[in-house]
C-alpha cells in the first residue's frame, strides 16, 4: 500500500510489477518482499 501513497497518480502496481522493474519502484520492491 506504501507504493500507492508514494505515487497517487499511478494505480496500485501488481505484485509482479516490482519484481520486473525494481529499479523504477525500489520502495515498492522492499514493501512487497
Amino acid at each position: 500500500m506504501g507504493c500507492g501513497a508514494a505515487r497517487p497518480s499511478l494505480p496500485p502496481p501488481p505484485r509482479r510489477a516490482p519484481l520486473i522493474r525494481p529499479s523504477l519502484r525500489p520502495h515498492c520492491h522492499r514493501g512487497y518482499q
